[in-house]
């Protein structure tokens, strides 16, 4: 018998993904703004996400403003409910300067 390697899914890159960009984006912006990486999670999620935001649409924000390099805190990137569901990342007027300005 053929010993086959597992073939990963889309699904699975993506939780891999996740698991290793929320961490990341959570320890360098804490550190800039001088707040442990737990206490800066619970802020973004109270402050910049509706309330019945899912952890995955939570993740999903967080990787949007890693990925873009944008402060949720400062009004550069912002969370909307998608009609059907889902999550809607919005770069705010301050997150077209800051990029802008890079």
């Amino acid at each position: 018998m053929v010993n086959r390697p597992e073939v990963e899914t889309a699904e699975q890159r993506t939780g891999k993904a996740l698991a290793v960009a929320v961490p990341k984006f959570l320890a360098v912006m804490g550190e800039r703004l001088g707040l442990e990486p737990k206490a800066l999670h619970e802020t973004v999620f109270k402050t910049c996400m509706y309330d019945d935001a899912t952890a995955e649409e939570f993740r999903t924000f967080l990787v949007v403003a890693a990925n873009l390099d944008l402060n949720p805190l400062a009004g550069e990137v912002y969370a909307f409910r998608k009609r059907g569901g889902g999550i809607q990342v919005i770069v705010g007027k301050e997150g077209f300067q800051t990029l802008t300005n890079r």
